[in-house]
């Protein structure tokens, strides 16, 4: 066998390689995709703390304004 029959598959080549790609390509999308996930929730949660800590800040201001 040499390499050249090796690398054209015995005329499949195409086919082998393409699905070789293929299959990469899904295993890494389902490596990275979870991870973007989690990193875009995580920062959302994060905005959503910080809207929230504002918001009760400015109402415990506003009470104390009412009472004075």
């Amino acid at each position: 066998m040499t390499h050249t029959s090796f690398w054209q598959m015995g005329g499949f080549a195409f086919y082998v390689w393409s699905s070789f790609g293929l299959a990469v390509l899904v295993l890494v999308w389902n490596v990275l995709a979870p991870r973007l996930r989690h990193t875009a929730v995580l920062r959302e949660l994060s905005t959503q703390d910080d809207t929230d800590d504002t918001a009760s800040r400015s109402g415990a201001d506003g009470l104390r304004r009412a009472r004075s």
